[in-house]
């Protein structure tokens, strides 16, 4: 049997301001859910907390800061009026040139972001989800994390250490009644996908378009939700066939 609907749970969602997280936040927000919308853009965070109303809350948080993280979590719990029961890690850097030409601050940083960003996530959270009795922790990947691409070899790199990382969070934290799982985008329209110059055309994928973020807010919260109790440790690919193969 399914777990019972929990009502306007809390839940803390990173790289919010824009993009994926964005239409995460508002997500969750539109099922009731109270939602802490986190950026390292605290004026970002604020206008999409303004733009959801009620039960949002904006805060300033760098990801790679572990200190930062333990003012975010303190201040959210304050905020939503209880433990954070729901963690989307979706903050991530994309930056695109060839490893012949990489600069290694510029690569630590990527993985700092994206990969330890996410570790330190989990760290903060699980002491309130214990509280609570249970969690959900979504972690944003990428078909990066499955395939190699040109010039993306942080970025490919961070990705996929955050396989391995979902993997070893949902062994270690299923005794405390903890899920985690990861989402993982194909090609999607965000600010970030046309800096880094990701193709706007797909002539060669089964499904030939980039999707909207929405998409792949509405797999993350499948993955919140009671509906995938049975599900943990599992990779949910939302790519319109990218990574199965050429169509034609």
């Amino acid at each position: 049997m399914a777990e019972q609907s929990t009502s306007s749970r809390v839940v803390l969602v990173t790289g919010a301001g824009s993009g994926i997280g964005e239409a995460t936040a508002r997500r969750f927000a539109e099922a009731g859910d109270r939602v802490l919308v986190t950026d390292v853009d605290l004026d970002a965070a604020q206008r999409v907390a303004s733009e959801i109303g009620d039960g949002a809350h904006a805060i300033q948080l760098d990801v790679s800061d572990p200190e930062q993280w333990d003012r975010a979590v303190t201040e959210a719990e304050k905020a939503a009026g209880g433990p954070i029961e729901v963690l989307v890690n979706n903050a991530g850097l994309i930056w695109n040139n060839r490893i012949e030409d990489t600069d290694v601050a510029q690569w630590r940083r990527v993985v700092d972001i994206t990969m330890i960003g996410t570790m330190l996530g989990i760290r903060a959270v699980v002491p309130q989800m214990r509280r609570a009795g249970k969690g959900v922790i979504v972690n944003t990947g990428s078909t990066a994390g499955l395939a190699g691409f040109v010039g993306l070899s942080a970025y490919s790199s961070s990705k996929w250490g955050l396989r391995g990382l979902t993997k070893c969070a949902a062994l270690e934290l299923a005794d405390d009644k903890i899920r985690v799982n990861m989402v993982v985008p194909g090609v999607i329209e965000t600010p970030a996908s046309r800096a880094a110059g990701f193709p706007t055309t797909l002539p060669g994928q089964p499904i030939p378009q980039v999707a909207q973020p929405a998409v792949i807010a509405d797999a993350s919260y499948y993955l919140a939700s009671p509906d995938a109790y049975y599900v943990t440790g599992s990779e949910l690919v939302v790519d319109g066939g990218r990574t199965i193969g050429a169509a034609r």
